[in-house]
């Protein structure tokens, strides 16, 4: 009798504090929206966006708020019981620190830089997750959470279009309505359906009822239709390959190696033969503006902008610019074209090699790598279905590396699940205890 009630007693602990960190969790990764209008092309100083500022610093404290009152513990964790990973992320923040020092950054790059610490915040639960539960059911835990938060976005999205429809759905510079708007980033959510569309396919193959798995499958479409509305190329096209090769990764490596010749024997052949219709009909349908093969060679002008942040990242090789603001400042100064002033490198890799020099980009790579090595790993061998799940789901947030600063800039939900697929690829399959504390 007295064994039975101290197992609901475990599992009553366990489910309230699972609760509690989905809470935090979830507020760490619902970073606001835009209130007032944005300037796309960085160029127009009339913009007031100090609601925003004002909003974004309130959303930050609360955050810090909630962690004080409902898991305290968590400060003491972070400091005393960092895992390899966190350790890495200490280094990168004080490099950071000494970049804003010496280029003389103002006080809102160290604000940016402060919105970090929610990002140990959350690495340290999913950190703990996977230590108590085991490596498998921290990825479902942690499926769960990319899933939530994309459908509160939708969510918000939605009631947003209801309140203000030319808020969330505005037209963009280049002459083509996007979902987003001037409230987010059409690119960043792109990027966070895409991420809830492949998490949204993992749990329903774990779902136990046919009415959950209906729900979970209502999800996906709406994920779907509004990824098609974001216009993301990105978000889009990884999506596409990240489901191919999830098909891929559940054959085994005979089929695997099948695949892959009849691939080479039937499909490159015919991509050679048509090779000269495929350049001039089917990619300028993909590309967009009056040049849409020159966009799309070009990554929307992204390139341009990559390789001045190189240039600038090789010649401030030592501590960088500064982390956001100083590449910020950066570009106002060197950037020549005159009807864009980019924000940012638009990579994720420069962006860390611009922000905070060679070490900043050493530490980052070793991130980026972790991430890459869910894919090798994979491919390597037959895999159970959470690691086919992770590799799935780090394709398009690594492709996205290429035109987003999903890392090395400023922080989005983006950025902690970028570093969580490198803790899971850290981390091994074990757990220290059956209840979650």
């Amino acid at each position: 009798m007295d064994e039975n009630l101290d197992k609901k007693l475990e599992s009553s602990t366990a489910g309230w504090k699972l609760k509690v960190d989905t809470l935090i969790v979830l507020l760490i990764s619902l970073t606001p929206f835009n209130l007032s209008v944005v300037d796309k092309t960085g160029l127009d100083t009339g913009i007031d966006n100090t609601l925003d500022k004002v909003v974004r610093v309130a959303w930050f404290l609360f955050c810090i708020l909630t962690v004080c009152l409902l898991k305290p513990r968590l400060f003491h964790r972070v400091f005393a019981h960092p895992s390899p990973l966190m350790k890495l992320l200490f280094c990168y923040m004080i490099i950071l620190t000494l970049s804003l020092v010496v280029n003389g950054v103002g006080i809102t790059g160290f604000y940016r830089l402060c919105e970090y610490i929610l990002l140990l915040f959350a690495l340290d639960i999913v950190d703990k997750t996977i230590r108590l539960e085991g490596r498998d059911a921290a990825v479902r835990v942690f499926a769960g959470w990319v899933q939530m938060a994309a459908v509160a976005i939708v969510i918000m999205i939605a009631i947003g279009l209801v309140i203000s429809p030319n808020h969330f759905y505005a037209l963009e510079t280049q002459g083509r309505f996007r979902l987003g708007g001037n409230a987010y980033s059409p690119n960043f959510i792109g990027m966070v359906f895409a991420s809830g569309m492949l998490s949204s396919l993992y749990l329903m193959g774990k779902a136990r009822t046919t009415l959950k798995k209906f729900l979970i499958l209502m999800c996906c479409l709406f994920f779907c239709v509004a990824l098609y509305f974001t216009g993301s190329r990105t978000a889009q096209f990884s999506v596409a390959i990240a489901i191919c090769l999830w098909v891929l990764l559940n054959f085994n490596i005979m089929g695997r190696a099948l695949l892959c010749a009849v691939c080479m024997i039937f499909v490159v052949p015919l991509l050679l033969l048509f090779y000269e219709f495929f350049v001039e009909r089917l990619l300028p349908l993909i590309g967009k503006g009056e040049r849409p093969l020159y966009d799309l060679l070009t990554l929307n002008n992204r390139s341009v902008v990559a390789e001045v942040g190189l240039q600038g990242a090789l010649d401030h090789w030592y501590l960088g610019v500064g982390f956001v603001e100083g590449v910020k400042e950066y570009y106002r100064l060197n950037f020549t074209q005159s009807y864009w002033l980019p924000p940012h490198t638009h990579n994720a890799l420069i962006e860390s090699f611009l922000s905070g020099g060679v070490l900043s980009l050493l530490l980052m790579s070793v991130v980026f790598y972790k991430s890459v090595k869910l894919i090798l790993r994979n491919l390597a061998c037959r895999q159970n279905s959470p690691d086919i799940y992770l590799a799935a789901l780090s394709l398009p947030l690594i492709l996205g590396c290429v035109t987003m600063t999903i890392f090395g800039g400023v922080y989005t939900v983006l950025t902690f699940w970028f570093f969580s697929l490198a803790l899971f690829s850290w981390s091994k399959n074990e757990r220290k205890d059956s209840v979650y504390s």
